[in-house]
């Protein structure tokens, strides 16, 4: 049962990944908690930006032991892997012990069935950080990491922030900031994560990213169409949030909040861009937000004028979904 639910699960990830071939323009993730769904199970999925050639190929790495100090390499150009060969821009400790994961341009599984949907997401211009600089972590390579290294969605999120913040996020698409949908058979997360700007160093005491976590409750349905969707962020709730120990302090040291003015800390506000293509306001997102969410809700009334901000982080569909309907759902965006 366990393997037929995670293949069932996959065939969402390698299904979406051959629309690809039409030319799609913009990623995003569609996520229904376990309660939302027709059978029981988590089911997260994700289109893949088309205007690279992203690998396809999708093989297994069987896990493996290692010796005590061994070291792992980290690469550059893992989503491009089957055109260029990946550059090799650092290494960290080996774990003794890896699980088997499918690997690919994102890689989105393990034997575990921990499942992993990606979309880039707008932040500030202060944040980017570029290729050549210290940090070295890029979302593909976290997710290849976390896949390898546990079992459960938390402790996905757990892994991929900590090794972040110890080594620098790098943004590799357009060096923005990355969302990940991260899911086990039990709970499904949002994962969002951002640079933290040219001139950080390892050994300065400080993240090398920021990052936050919000899960998904299990009757309910969340959208991620290449923006934030996170905004008010509740560490007193762990069963719901989870956070980078500077998620705040960025913000306030950068001007961006200040905690004396009363208003709550919004985490999409603080970091995403106010104008262009990657704000919550642009059409190419708004548009995509708005047909997930009425087609899940259709008797509420949905504004597709109306900034992503007005719209909830997650609803509850009005009927079971089941994976041919997210299936569709992603093809109806092209």
């Amino acid at each position: 049962m366990k393997l037929k639910k995670l293949l069932i699960a996959m065939c969402v990830v390698l299904m979406i990944s051959m629309i690809l071939g039409i030319g799609v323009y913009a990623c995003m993730d569609v996520m229904v908690g376990k309660g939302a769904t027709v059978d029981g199970s988590v089911i997260t999925s994700h289109t893949v930006d088309g205007w690279y050639d992203s690998d396809l190929n999708i093989r297994v790495v069987p896990g493996q032991k290692f010796p005590k100090g061994t070291m792992v390499d980290v690469y550059w150009g893992l989503v491009r892997e089957e055109l260029n060969q990946p550059k090799k821009i650092g290494e960290i400790p080996q774990v003794e012990q890896t699980y088997t994961y499918f690997h690919d341009a994102y890689s989105h599984g393990n034997e575990h069935q921990v499942l992993i949907g990606e979309t880039t997401i707008g932040a500030k211009e202060e944040l980017l950080t570029f290729l050549g600089e210290n940090a070295i972590m890029t979302i593909e390579q976290l997710e290849a990491f976390a896949l390898q290294r546990t079992k459960t969605a938390r402790d996905a999120i757990k892994v991929m922030g900590e090794l972040a913040e110890k080594y620098g996020f790098l943004g590799s698409c357009i060096e923005q900031g990355e969302c990940l949908t991260v899911t086990d058979p039990n709970e499904g997360w949002v994962f969002e994560i951002f640079p933290v700007g040219i001139g950080w160093e390892p050994d300065s005491g400080k993240p090398g990213a920021v990052w936050a976590a919000q899960r998904v409750p299990d009757d309910e349905i969340v959208c991620v169409p290449n923006i934030s969707r996170i905004r008010e962020i509740d560490l007193s709730q762990p069963d719901y949030f989870m956070a980078s120990e500077n998620y705040m302090q960025e913000a306030i040291d950068r001007g961006w909040y200040d905690p004396a003015s009363g208003k709550p800390f919004i985490w999409q506000e603080a970091y995403t861009p106010a104008l262009g293509g990657w704000s919550l306001s642009s059409e190419w997102v708004r548009i995509r937000l708005h047909l997930v969410y009425s087609w899940a809700a259709p008797s509420m009334e949905w504004d597709p004028y109306k900034e992503t901000q007005t719209y909830p982080f997650s609803i509850k569909p009005e009927q079971k979904v089941s994976v041919q309907d997210v299936i569709e759902l992603q093809r109806s965006t092209l």
